[in-house]
């Protein structure tokens, strides 16, 4: 297996910028199979952490390997929210 088809973490960023443009979906937990899309759902609704997004979605409750990964995703968010996030 190439390490591009297992590794789901190293362009997250670029996957943002596509996000943006093209509403594309990236799963950020395998495990729970929850995606940049629901824990952006989860910020719009008033998520300010990553700890509130676990109160609602499974994430990186499992393996723990998308942790890093969730919490970009919800600071990225809320930066482009205008909002201030808390770790």
């Amino acid at each position: 297996m190439s390490r591009s088809a297992i590794d789901n973490h190293s362009h997250l960023h670029y996957r943002l910028i596509i996000f943006q443009a093209s509403e594309a979906t990236m799963y950020v937990c395998v495990c729970n199979t929850v995606t940049d899309g629901e824990i952006r759902d989860a910020v719009n609704s008033g998520a300010t952490s990553l700890l509130d997004v676990q109160s609602c979605l499974p994430v990186a409750g499992c393996c723990g390997r998308c942790a890093e990964t969730a919490q970009q995703v919800v600071d990225e968010c809320l930066l482009a929210l205008g909002r201030h996030y808390k770790r």
